[in-house]
């Protein structure tokens, strides 16, 4: 796990993404928000607004509660097609497009400008779809 020096802070993370991987899982809200200690509300705005955003830590316990990569929930929508059951493995192609959109909301837009403006952007994002 982190390491606990590191402050807490909000992971920016997609609110439909969150809902996905908890429905994927099989969770209830009021299940989510027993496990982690919160209240059924509070994951609910998780879920449904980008004002209401768990800590990194809250977000890492989500990822371990729903089986998936915490990268997952840095993709700007939920991903297309059939739901993998939890246990399952994730497509390779979904867990680099989780990191690359993380890495995209860590880099900042100078740097992500400049990847795109070099053509490694668009080299990665092909990786990710399979290409």
């Amino acid at each position: 796990m982190r390491d606990q020096a590191i402050p807490d802070v909000t992971a920016l993370v997609t609110p439909s993404v969150l809902k996905w991987a908890r429905r994927r899982a099989g969770h209830s809200v009021n299940e989510v928000a027993e496990e982690l200690h919160v209240a059924a509300a509070q994951v609910r705005a998780w879920e449904t607004s980008n004002a209401v955003q768990p800590t990194v830590s809250q977000a890492e316990q989500l990822a371990d509660l729903y089986d998936l990569p915490l990268a997952f929930f840095y993709l700007s929508c939920p991903p297309r097609g059939a739901l993998l059951p939890s246990g399952q493995h994730v497509p390779i192609n979904l867990i680099i497009a989780g990191a690359i959109a993380l890495a995209g909301a860590m880099l900042g837009t100078y740097t992500a400008r400049a990847m795109r403006k070099s053509g490694l952007w668009r080299k990665i994002t092909s990786i990710s779809r399979g290409g």
